[in-house]
């Protein structure tokens, strides 16, 4: 019975990491993927502060753009992002497992 709690925690840890891996890619905002002008008018501008040169900038107007982009990724999203923490992650699981 310990190895079977062993190996399914190690086997969690790993499929944990690889999805904390695969969440740290940008996604990339194209336009074919919204209809409507205001989702356009927000990709748009999600893309332009992207690609703007941003070591010109001083401290403040560089957190200005990092909360901007925040909230325009947040709007592009529609809020429907769930975040689920590893060890909530785990007790589930284990809790799964028990039964």
């Amino acid at each position: 019975m310990r190895k079977l709690i062993v190996c399914a925690i190690i086997l969690i840890m790993q499929f944990a990491h690889g999805i904390s891996k695969a969440e740290i890619a940008t996604p990339q905002y194209t336009e074919s993927a919204t209809s409507s002008l205001s989702n356009i008018k927000l990709l748009n501008r999600i893309n332009e502060i992207e690609t703007m040169d941003k070591p010109t900038l001083n401290s403040s107007e560089k957190r200005a753009l990092r909360k901007e982009l925040r909230e325009k990724r947040t709007q592009a999203h529609g809020g429907r992002t769930i975040y689920i923490s590893v060890g909530v992650l785990l007790i589930v699981i284990l809790i799964l497992l028990l039964i």
